[in-house]
């Protein structure tokens, strides 16, 4: 059976078949985790671009920078 015609991967997450597995790449749409289930803070982890004393503000799928 193949997840990958069953929206498998959540949030813009693109399905990647092979020979053996299934597996979403979640590059790019602001969430990881096996389907792409989960909010990255890009604020805690540090890949977020604000700058000069700006405040980074963490929201679903993204984020943005607060003066």
């Amino acid at each position: 059976i193949s997840h990958c015609n069953n929206s498998f991967c959540l949030n813009n997450g693109v399905c990647q078949k092979n020979l053996t597995a299934e597996t979403c790449n979640c590059t790019g749409t602001g969430f990881h985790g096996d389907r792409c289930e989960t909010d990255t803070n890009e604020c805690l982890n540090g890949t977020h671009g604000c700058q000069g004393g700006s405040l980074c503000v963490n929201i679903v799928g993204s984020y943005y920078c607060s003066c």
